[in-house]
């Protein structure tokens, strides 16, 4: 908060206009503090201005070099360690959804025939469907005060860690985008999504063509070099095979959905003859990613358009062909220099040290210890910036990853990771129960703080 409304550029439609106006609700004039779970203040200190902001987190000496942002319709432990973790980073989590997430409705309506009741017969792990795009649309109006220049970070809450700082994440961002955005003369920088090595919801086989494309069928043509998905992360979810899409500028101007997966393999490869080795992460993945404000607007208003035009409503489907049609609006970490997708992760592969096996960290020579706000908390929590990292295999440490995504079946290293990170001082709490964070809940406009 604090920032004072801007103007948004001119609409073309009603769409941006109904994801502003959605679920707004009046705001409170200030933030006040609130502690939740354990810590219960007394009656004394609820009327009390003083002792309010003496349990008031402190903010960063500097503002910090991004924005953080997280949907969730529900506190959960996992979600306290991401908190935690970005204020390691040096920011701060913002909360959407915590109060409204449950009860707002998109302002499309109904996502089909069926309600967004997620069915039996459709794989997804969540309840109601409407979560893929709601999370989209409380972003939208949450950043809808912020500079155009201010940079967003978006990740999933309950299964993402920071391990560097908000500052080399950023800088990071800024070389992707740049050389992405020097493709497509007078583009602005792009935003980047997370990579991952699966290619998810559409169905596919688990292997790829390199070969040349043929213009005049979209195929592929001759035998070249096939890409295999790695056996623990092939998945295929099967999601709307035979639904045809609009898609690209040639014919025949559109693709179906089990086509989806090899279409965006060509564009993350280019027209080559199968010579070029295929990218560690070359699938979207929407779980995790960095942009500014302008290029966030940008996108959505292409997004939620596409949804009204398509009807897709799983959001990393929708954004896969988004950026089959427009790849100056977003691409891919397909290196992993921001973003760590840990689905099909391979310990003894993947970093020059394993994953979260004793010695993931290493304390920086001659640094000071030093916590978020410049001074140790009195639980002695300390900053990212005193550690380096294991990087990608081959890769100089200082280019590891920031971020650590815990999706699909790298779930199974959370654990363990919570554990490394609480025994090198980065988070709190014990065991898979309990945490320590502070974080700001965005719907209700006030700080939240559990231990």
């Amino acid at each position: 908060g604090g920032w004072p409304e801007r103007a948004h550029e001119p609409l073309s439609d009603g769409t941006w206009a109904a994801v502003m106006m959605a679920g707004r609700r009046p705001r409170p004039m200030r933030a006040r503090v609130a502690q939740v779970a354990a810590l219960v203040l007394s009656a004394d200190a609820q009327n009390s201005d003083s002792q309010h902001e003496a349990l008031r987190p402190p903010m960063p000496q500097v503002p910090a070099a991004a924005h953080v942002f997280a949907y969730a319709d529900e506190f959960t432990v996992t979600m306290c360690h991401l908190a935690r973790s970005v204020e390691a980073a040096g920011g701060w989590l913002h909360v959407l959804g915590l109060r409204d997430g449950r009860s707002f409705r998109l302002p499309w309506g109904d996502l089909g025939w069926s309600g967004s009741a997620t069915r039996d017969d459709e794989p997804w792990h969540i309840a109601d469907k409407e979560l893929f795009l709601k999370k989209h649309v409380f972003l939208a109006r949450a950043i809808r005060s912020l500079p155009p220049n201010a940079t967003v970070v978006f990740v999933d809450a309950f299964d993402v860690l920071f391990q560097r700082p908000l500052s080399d994440l950023v800088a990071e961002y800024q070389q992707i985008a740049s050389a992405a955005a020097s493709q497509v003369p007078g583009a602005p920088l792009p935003v980047v999504y997370s990579g991952e090595r699966n290619c998810w919801p559409f169905p596919h086989q688990g292997q790829f063509s390199l070969g040349r494309r043929i213009p005049s069928t979209g195929s592929s043509g001759g035998q070249g070099h096939q890409h295999q998905i790695p056996a623990d992360a092939f998945l295929s979810a099967g999601h709307n095979g035979q639904k045809h899409y609009p898609c690209g500028d040639r014919s025949p101007w559109s693709v179906l959905g089990r086509d989806v997966c090899q279409e965006w393999f060509f564009t993350q490869l280019g027209e080559s003859e199968g010579s070029r080795k295929a990218p560690q992460f070359p699938f979207l993945c929407s779980g995790a990613s960095v942009g500014s404000v302008s290029s966030l607007r940008r996108l959505y208003k292409h997004l939620f358009r596409l949804y009204r035009e398509t009807g897709e409503y799983h959001d990393q489907a929708l954004l896969t062909l988004l950026l089959l049609r427009n790849q100056s609006l977003g691409t891919v970490d397909t290196e992993g220099r921001l973003f760590l997708g840990l689905h099909g992760h391979d310990e003894q592969e993947d970093l020059e040290r394993p994953l979260c096996r004793g010695n993931h960290f290493e304390r920086q020579s001659g640094a000071a210890l030093k916590g978020n706000g410049g001074s140790l908390s009195a639980t002695q929590y300390l900053s990212l910036d005193n550690f380096r990292v294991a990087p990608l295999k081959g890769r100089l440490a200082s280019s590891a990853p920031a971020v650590l995504h815990f999706n699909g079946n790298g779930k199974r290293h959370l654990q363990r990771c919570v554990e490394e990170f609480r025994a090198e001082g980065i988070l709190g709490g014990q065991g898979e129960d309990f945490a320590e964070c502070r974080f700001f809940d965005v719907d209700r406009l006030e700080w939240q703080q559990f231990r």
